[in-house]
């Protein structure tokens, strides 16, 4: 924003595309986190950090990308986690 308030001199698009999955509708269990993917960048966002505090119940969020993955917590905070090939590659050879 300019000085004065009244011109935006630069944007950036916050996301292209996030690829997330609902959770169940007939769920039995509570739901103990969600998982999105990033597209276009591998930077927290405001926006995970609304998803996470605008859901019910309010739950850590998983997000992958490349070449991080992180995690917001239920109280906004943003955690890098590592590496998102290291991360996984773990959870496939378990």
């Amino acid at each position: 924003m300019s000085a004065d308030g009244h011109t935006i001199k630069a944007t950036r698009p916050l996301h292209k595309t996030i690829l997330e999955e609902a959770p169940p509708k007939d769920d039995k269990t509570q739901t103990k986190a969600r998982f999105h993917t990033h597209v276009l960048a591998c930077i927290p966002e405001d926006t995970d950090v609304m998803a996470v505090l605008s859901r019910s119940p309010i739950v850590p969020e998983y997000i992958a990308c490349d070449p991080f993955m992180y995690a917001v917590d239920p109280d906004g905070s943003i955690r890098v986690l590592g590496l998102t090939k290291e991360i996984l590659k773990d959870k496939e050879a378990k």
